[in-house]
């Protein structure tokens, strides 16, 4: 697993957070992070799987080699994971990494004819929007529900179950150690201070901001950062 792609990862989980003392620097030491791929007769026979994913369990009967993705974040963990070979299409807005099968698939308005017309033997999606997870069951395409992480330990799970669907579970359990030990260095480099820092996290010109026990007031919290909004009778789920 290149070191760049757990930095990638990195700067993608703490972009918003502005943690303190240093950023994801690519010059780590690439063979400590490096994981031997498993060739194609290994991954292959650890199939058939079943994997727990927010629609239930899955199972995949053999190692998709046709995945599409309508989730730029899980398409940028897929790449991460090494399983970017077998993505075929991905929605438009997945930009990253550079020469990802980019189409006018969306995630948000889906539609069950365009997406299977690439003929997926897997589909990831982060929203269930117009019964999609259902339509493609009924055509037979496997499907996994993976909304967006509202904590580090969702992060670190949904990679083990890309990682054992993909067929691809040690690079998966690589990067997973890769980002814990990252945001540990980036946690131990912020400076000492006499009080903590508070903070008001904008999430909107209409004042919503975030607690501490949103997936954002977790990474801001490995700063020694505290929320100002954690003051308050917060009866919208951590967004008041």
């Amino acid at each position: 697993m290149p070191s760049t792609a757990i930095a990638r990862v990195t700067a993608v989980l703490i972009a918003a957070a502005m943690v303190v003392g240093g950023g994801c620097g690519d010059d780590a030491d690439t063979g400590s992070s490096e994981t031997a791929a498993a060739s194609p007769a290994d991954a292959e026979s650890a199939f058939p799987v079943v994997v727990t994913a927010d629609n239930g369990e899955v199972e995949l009967a053999e190692q998709p080699q046709r995945i599409v993705s309508l989730s730029p974040s899980l398409t940028e963990l897929l790449f991460a994971i090494d399983a970017g070979d077998q993505v075929v299409a991905v929605d438009r807005h997945s930009d990253y990494p550079a020469g990802t099968p980019v189409t006018d698939l969306s995630g948000f308005k889906p539609n069950v004819e365009a997406v299977g017309g690439y003929e997926p033997d897997l589909v990831v999606v982060a929203g269930d929007r117009d019964g999609v997870v259902a339509a493609l069951d009924t055509l037979g395409i496997p499907t996994l529900l993976l909304p967006s992480a509202a904590s580090l330990d969702e992060v670190y799970r949904q990679i083990d179950v890309l990682g054992a669907a993909t067929g691809h579970p040690d690079a998966a359990a690589t990067l997973a150690a890769g980002l814990r030990s990252e945001l540990e260095r980036l946690a131990a480099s912020v400076p000492e201070r006499d009080e903590g820092l508070r903070y008001f996290y904008e999430l909107s010109d209409a004042l919503y901001t975030v607690t501490s026990d949103t997936f954002i007031g977790e990474l801001l919290g490995l700063a020694g950062m505290t929320s100002i909004a954690d003051a308050v009778d917060d009866t919208a789920g951590g967004f008041p």
